[in-house]
């Protein structure tokens, strides 16, 4: 059996392999698990079906339960996954910050990621799929995060109608990878 396990080696720089899914026949009856790297090095010193694997590569887990042997390759990838938060709802208002109770933050449409994130690219689109914002942000580092206003709520220096607008947005991680995600906010006044 072959599996994919990902880790991010910024968060975890040793990762543990762990396999769940064994059925309960084997996982009460191991006798004894071995693991070995991807030249066949016996890794040490493992007690079990977990395992903290010193790096990103191909490790080997073979199982005896009641004289039957499983074999398993996993191949441990690094992946940093982005995270990200932004609000599905703003509302729009004249009142400088603090009046008419509202905050700040209210009035505008704020992207806060994960670190590892190098490039965020953010569209905003009417309900006729018109493309009314862009804003492009790059990281000066490659442990950043973002915490940046995308929008606030104009086109052309006024506020947009009521209801909902697309928010696309194109993150970029640091292994040059695109992830494209589809929000909607609801503009309200």
């Amino acid at each position: 059996t072959s599996l994919t396990q990902y880790f991010c080696p910024l968060v975890t720089p040793n990762p543990t392999i762990d396999l769940p899914n064994l059925p309960p026949f084997v996982k009460f009856n191991i006798a004894g698990a071995t693991w070995k790297d991807s030249t066949g090095l016996i890794l040490t010193p493992p007690a079990g079906t977990v395992f903290r694997a010193p790096s990103k590569g191909t490790y080997s887990l073979e199982i005896d339960y009641g004289g039957c042997v499983m074999k398993f390759e996993i191949n441990l990838l690094e992946r940093c996954s982005i995270q990200y938060t932004l609000p599905n709802t703003i509302q729009l208002s004249n009142a400088p910050e603090g009046r008419s109770g509202t905050n700040f933050q209210d009035n505008v449409l704020t992207l806060v990621t994960s670190n590892f994130v190098k490039n965020v690219q953010a569209l905003v689109y009417n309900r006729w799929g018109q493309l009314i914002h862009v804003k492009e942000y790059n990281s000066q580092t490659a442990e950043a995060s973002f915490n940046e206003v995308i929008w606030d709520g104009k086109v052309e220096g006024q506020f947009v109608p009521i209801g909902t607008y697309v928010v696309v947005l194109f993150l970029t991680d640091l292994n040059d990878t695109v992830e494209k995600t589809t929000n909607s906010v609801l503009v309200l006044r």
